[in-house]
């Protein structure tokens, strides 16, 4: 009998509110407001670092039993930090600031913290990088076992050479990057990944060929669209709105996530988020509707057929 609860509503809040998101008296009424209806079972964001706001997030979070994700990309990349460098002075940086991050990120007691491998710095060393991000995750793994936190990493494989040109993105890659780990980090879920589409479709691949090879590995689901032509401007990873200019609608994300429950080797919880990144504050509410049906269609959908 097909499990009909593998997959879960997701939000991305640092996307969907970008524009609220940037002060901590908005941000803190923004959960407040995100709680009443209790219909997220995850909420993915920025790290939060005020005290106040700290502790007003760990009562929300553990009142609504949010399986919390802090995505930590965003604030390594403005740092000028590569947790893959091939300068080891500054991936040891790289690391040392996780660790802090993590740190704070345990005062809210977050469930997963989320990275991606950084660009690529010489396309002929990208494979000596993709060792070097590995001696990055058993560091933070290793650090997150001595401070007996309960925290969980999930990184993101971007697009290699489309707009991010991050190291590591493509699913053989990805595939073979994971198998490097011992077997018990991953048999516990302490690593896994975040499917993305916009991603993977950026990087060419055939969805269902990297949803087989990798689906055990896949703790999250990223809809996001792209624009494919690389002659056009829009080219790349924008976060963009679901249109007919892209690829992504409802009877695509469908199909994604019907792909992973035939491979019967997905995780057991899935959590399933649209990413669309919105400037306009007055229309994010709108959006956030907007992505929750999306969300619930695809689900819905991916059992259907």
């Amino acid at each position: 009998m097909v499990n009909k609860n593998v997959f879960k509503h997701s939000l991305l809040v640092s996307n969907i509110f970008d524009p609220l998101t940037h002060d901590t008296k908005t941000l803190e009424k923004l959960y407040d407001d995100l709680s009443k209806p209790l219909r997220y079972q995850s909420i993915e964001t920025r790290l939060i670092r005020d005290e106040h706001l700290i502790n007003k997030f760990k009562s929300i979070k553990s009142k609504n039993q949010w399986n919390t994700t802090y995505w930590i990309t965003g604030e390594i990349s403005r740092a000028k930090l590569n947790p893959s460098s091939m300068d080891e002075t500054l991936r040891v940086k790289a690391v040392n600031e996780i660790k802090r991050m993590i740190d704070l990120a345990s005062l809210t007691k977050c469930d997963f913290i989320g990275i991606a491998s950084g660009p690529c710095e010489d396309e002929n060393k990208r494979y000596d990088q993709i060792d070097q991000f590995q001696k990055t995750i058993l560091e933070i793994l290793e650090y997150i076992q001595e401070k007996s936190y309960s925290m969980k990493v999930v990184f993101e494989p971007l697009d290699v050479f489309a707009h991010k040109k991050n190291v590591l993105g493509k699913t053989d890659e990805v595939y073979e990057f994971l198998n490097r780990f011992p077997k018990d980090i991953m048999k516990a879920n302490q690593l896994s990944i975040c499917w993305d589409s916009a991603h993977f479709a950026l990087n060419e691949e055939e969805f269902n060929y990297s949803i087989n090879k990798i689906a055990p590995y896949i703790s999250r689901v990223h809809f996001a669209d792209a624009i494919l032509d690389k002659d056009n401007e829009a080219y790349g990873d924008w976060h963009r709105n679901f249109d007919q200019k892209g690829f992504m609608n409802e009877h695509v994300a469908s199909s994604i996530l019907r792909q992973i429950i035939k491979t019967k080797v997905h995780q057991e919880e899935i959590y399933v988020a649209v990413e669309i990144r919105e400037h306009d504050a007055s229309n994010v509410w709108n959006l956030e509707e907007y992505s929750y049906r999306f969300v619930e269609s695809a689900i819905r959908g991916a059992y259907n057929k």
